[in-house]
């Protein structure tokens, strides 16, 4: 984990002049403001991109005073996704931001260069809580009017999006991805907080009625799928979660939203990966360690590797 200081680096501050003065964007972000309710004056700052799948140490920790005040610069070559408790922050190389967040993301506050596309974040959806059903409030009475509300609410948020000042091209395709992996997960987890298993005799009518739902949205996650199965998307949090049930998926229904879709190396390698994780985190032994050590160096993408010799090494202090 990166850990920066309260204060300011003089010679960060000349080069951020310097390169403003030539036109250029400087490979850093000024990051200053207060952190509130956090319970500590190191909070971290978690890196939120496809390698944080694996591990952790692309964090940063902000130490701030006593009142949660801090003032740091923070080295970033491009455009990155970290998150501060249930905030998701937006950075990109050249950022002036302040900040005031607490741990309710929607009462953040952001001015500064990037504070449009932040301010737009304060209000993304959370995977967990079903997405666009928000942990079950917007059910409607049956799914063709929970899915024409999802549908709706989707539609606003796109426009926000698309009308948003001060965004950039990557970050409007980012976020279009993210909405559309929202709808993808908005439609999933219906079955979870509706009455849609509700009379099932036996684990087994519960498993036809889910299936059943699952095959019915087959037309619309097929093109979701394909449009979301590209590198790029892996940054975007609810992308890699909604992304799981294709790679390694668990019926036919699933199966049949695959068909026509090619996950690419990077996409394979980083569910792949995850999994060597998840057995380190099970069990530690030698032989689990060693395997995990042979996978890492078969590894082609580097940002995987680094994350996944990191957990090796904490299981090895472990033995």
């Amino acid at each position: 984990m990166k850990v920066f200081n309260l204060t300011l680096l003089a010679g960060a501050c000349v080069c951020m002049a310097a390169c403003s003065s030539t036109g250029e964007q400087p490979a850093q972000v000024h990051l200053q403001g207060q952190l509130i309710d956090m319970g500590s004056t190191e909070v971290t700052m978690r890196y939120d991109g496809a390698a944080s799948m694996i591990g952790d140490s692309r964090d940063i920790l902000l130490r701030t005073d006593a009142e949660g005040r801090f003032d740091t610069i923070l080295p970033l070559t491009e455009p990155t996704y970290y998150s501060i408790s249930r905030n998701t922050l937006y950075l990109t190389p050249g950022d002036d931001l302040t900040v005031k967040i607490t741990t309710d993301n929607v009462q953040a506050e952001f001015s500064g260069r990037g504070a449009s596309v932040n301010n737009y974040m304060k209000y993304r959806l959370f995977p967990k809580g079903g997405s666009y059903l928000e942990g079950g409030g917007n059910l409607r009475a049956d799914w063709p009017a929970t899915k024409a509300l999802i549908d709706s609410l989707a539609a606003e948020r796109r426009n926000w999006l698309d009308t948003l000042s001060q965004a950039d091209a990557t970050f409007k395709d980012l976020e279009g991805a993210r909405i559309t992996a929202d709808v993808a997960n908005s439609y999933l987890m219906y079955a979870t907080y509706s009455n849609l298993l509700r009379g099932a005799k036996n684990r087994e009518e519960m498993r036809q009625k889910l299936d059943d739902f699952y095959a019915s949205l087959t037309p619309e996650m097929q093109p979701y799928f394909t449009q979301l199965a590209q590198d790029k998307y892996l940054d975007v949090a609810v992308v890699r979660d909604v992304m799981g049930y294709i790679v390694s998926p668990n019926s036919e229904a699933m199966k049949a939203w695959a068909e026509g879709v090619t996950l690419s190396p990077r996409v394979k390698e980083l569910y792949t990966t995850a999994e060597q994780v998840g057995h380190l985190r099970h069990r530690v032994d030698a032989d689990i360690i060693n395997q995990a050590r042979a996978y890492a160096d078969s590894l082609q993408n580097a940002d995987f590797a680094t994350e996944l010799k990191a957990k090796i090494d904490q299981a090895g202090k472990l033995l």
